[in-house]
């Protein structure tokens, strides 16, 4: 089984919960035709025919005994009638785990029979406990969901919904992209110091004009990674932006009724985006925005295309990353970041070097390490020395192959850290 900690468990419990937000609003939405495709794919898939006056809820408890208080995911209720005619369980990431009360015979499929209610689970293509959902309960594949998305759909919810299985579906090599950011220490260099310098400066100029602000950091909403502040009403965002059509660098305002779409905004999900040179054409905070934009002239910052591509590549990235830890049972072959999870060493990313192996500070002799990046407690071992390596165990097709080029890139690494040994 893998080991998941709460780093994982927390990610993925934000993305399931977006996307069950998403689907419900697309479920619900009268304007489109693809709530009436979805009723009928889900009428198909329990031989019968759902309610056209159907409305679907989002994490509700119901009051059936076997269910002990647990909220489904999604219900689909008749207004003014109690019983749901279905029961909706969603997976995002290949590897979440299904609870006991959702397996065979669990509280869920318990319900599902004693009740009568249709009892459906959305997962993944590759996802690793098909073999635990309820026999009798409905499967659909989130790739289903989305092809309909894309054909019946008229808002955005298929962009969307592409995103996140874009980031938590692949089960597979890491691409050309993903290896050169992780080999090529001055593609993350360039990020981190572009994004450092823009994002200090914002901090500074907000606390110039005395607003009052949190740090959004890396998640999966609309925004990127940036600050978010209310200002004369309107809930606003100052960062980089991670939808692939909006402006990179951009202001977000909470859509309300200080802001007017002229045509020259993205909008996505209830709010807009705009450059921070073009910000002027909505009500937003033209005191904070005019130093920025100042400071961006003043320093002649340039966003590159190659930072651009790197930003936009690092959330699936990190999701790759977080799942190099697991173990797989039929051969035990087990990845990077689960051998590295003890004190002595660790998987450092980000750093000057990309990506490295951290030795602790405790077991080498500074004095030979006098070459190597102090990262905490860590002297940083940089896999962009030993490329090659690294690079044929990120591009392994297969677990034979994947675990010979493991022990080869460890053997090389820990090689040299003796080398520096107290």
């Amino acid at each position: 089984m893998r080991r998941i900690d709460a780093e994982d468990l927390n990610m993925v419990r934000k993305s399931t919960n977006r996307m069950t937000e998403l689907l419900v609003a697309a479920l619900n939405n009268r304007k489109g035709n693809f709530r009436n495709w979805m009723l009928n794919r889900f009428g198909c898939l329990f031989e019968t025919s759902f309610p056209t006056d159907v409305e679907f809820y989002v994490y509700q408890s119901l009051m059936y005994e076997e269910l002990n208080g647990l909220e489904m995911g999604i219900i689909a209720l008749v207004p003014g009638k109690r019983t749901p005619v279905l029961m909706i369980e969603l997976k995002t990431d290949y590897w979440e785990p299904l609870h006991e009360s959702q397996m065979e015979d669990g509280a869920y499929d318990i319900t599902s029979k004693k009740h009568g209610i249709p009892l459906l689970y959305i997962i993944p293509s590759s996802y690793t406990q098909r073999d635990k959902i309820p026999a009798r309960a409905g499967i659909l594949d989130w790739n289903d969901i989305l092809g309909v998305a894309w054909e019946y759909d008229n808002t955005c919810f298929a962009e969307q919904i592409e995103r996140y299985i874009d980031i938590f579906e692949e089960d597979a090599p890491f691409s050309k992209e993903e290896v050169a950011l992780l080999t090529v220490p001055s593609l993350m260099k360039e990020m981190h110091q572009t994004e450092n310098l823009i994002l200090e400066e914002v901090e500074q100029i907000l606390k110039k004009h005395g607003r009052e602000f949190e740090f959004g950091k890396y998640s999966l909403e609309p925004h990127g990674k940036g600050y978010n502040y209310n200002y004369d009403g309107n809930d606003l965002f100052i960062g980089f932006n991670r939808s692939k059509d909006a402006p990179f660098f951009a202001l977000c305002i909470k859509e309300s009724a200080n802001t007017d779409n002229d045509g020259k905004l993205y909008y996505e999900d209830g709010y807009y985006y705009v450059p921070i040179e073009d910000s002027d054409c909505v009500e937003g905070d033209e005191e904070v925005l005019t130093d920025l934009r100042k400071f961006l002239k003043k320093k002649n910052v340039v966003i590159s295309r190659t930072f651009e591509k790197t930003f936009h590549i690092m959330p699936r990235l990190r999701s790759k990353l977080s799942r190099l830890d697991a173990c797989y049972s039929s051969n035990e072959v087990i990845f990077l970041i689960k051998m590295l999870s003890d004190d002595d060493h660790r998987l450092i990313l980000g750093g000057e070097y990309s990506i490295a192996l951290g030795i602790h500070k405790d077991i080498l002799d500074k004095e030979k390490c006098t070459d190597l990046l102090e990262t905490d407690d860590y002297y940083e071992f940089p896999f962009c020395k030993y490329t090659r390596l690294f690079c044929d165990f990120l591009l392994s097709s297969t677990d034979k192959e994947l675990q010979k080029n493991y022990d080869l890139l460890l053997d090389t690494v820990l090689k040299e850290a003796d080398k520096r040994r107290k």
